[in-house]
């Protein structure tokens, strides 16, 4: 019995393995919008939403990084990033 290299005979091991890809939400604008702590952050700022005439939804900076964080979508937050500090 000593002589077994298996990882589980003892039973202290985990065969389950974890993705590391995370399920990404759908979550949109408006849903984002109506979370309370982007209508608390909207309290604070009142200038930083404004809605167009397409029913378009235009954020600052801050609310645009916290947008892409909840929607896991690190590419693009990475590239929003580079360009705000470009500016």
């Amino acid at each position: 019995m000593p002589g077994q290299s298996k990882a589980n005979i003892f039973g202290c091991s985990s065969k389950h393995k974890i993705s590391m890809n995370q399920p990404k939400t759908n979550l949109t604008p408006d849903q984002f919008l109506e979370l309370k702590e982007t209508q608390d952050y909207i309290k604070l700022h009142p200038d930083s939403v404004s809605i167009g005439d397409n029913g378009e939804v235009f954020c600052n900076d801050d609310l645009s990084m916290r947008y892409l964080h909840l929607l896991g979508n690190k590419k693009v937050k990475k590239a929003l990033r580079k360009a705000l500090e470009s500016r």
